[in-house]
């Protein structure tokens, strides 16, 4: 099936972790910082399969997400590891200096210095700043995504430059 889309053109925005309850209920681990997102209604992408959201609620750090048409628990369950995405033409310009997860992930990370730390793999949500995971073959960085730490992220070319604190 080839809507004239491909992976690229779409961002992620959530990941089925779960299933909930035996209604067909999904629990969904958001990579959206769009509280709008996940309302009634509302259409996203999985594995080139448009899914429209019936019904949503906040639980325990996670969203609850009933899908039209899913309509058991193990209907539910053999989403678990879908991800969720939305056209990227949907998705409003942010501010000068604030990103989506999907232009962080993947960006090659070098320090002012030169030296070359990894791949932004995963960031985590500390609840004051999130924390990019910088991965290379022989260990993880853990970087603050704060703007002394990080001094340049160029999307077009696919990098970003830090100047790691003392310790890192």
């Amino acid at each position: 099936m080839d809507s004239g889309h491909n992976a690229q053109d779409n961002a992620l925005v959530g990941v089925i972790v779960g299933s909930h309850g035996t209604h067909g209920e999904t629990k969904i681990q958001s990579h959206s910082d769009n509280p709008r997102r996940f309302l009634s209604g509302n259409t996203l992408i999985s594995n080139g399969e448009t899914l429209t959201i019936e019904t949503s609620r906040q639980h325990k750090g996670h969203i609850i997400v009933k899908f039209e048409g899913v309509n058991s628990m193990n209907h539910a369950k053999t989403l678990i590891g879908r991800s969720l995405e939305i056209p990227i033409r949907f998705i409003s310009r942010l501010e000068p200096d604030n990103y989506y997860y999907y232009e962080i992930i993947g960006l090659n990370v070098w320090t002012s210095d030169s030296r070359y730390i990894g791949t932004v793999a995963e960031i985590l949500s500390t609840g004051s700043n999130d924390v990019y995971i910088a991965r290379d073959t022989e260990k993880d960085t853990m970087i603050p995504a704060l703007k002394p730490v990080i001094k340049i992220v160029n999307l077009e070319h696919g990098y970003m430059v830090v100047e790691l604190p003392d310790g890192l």
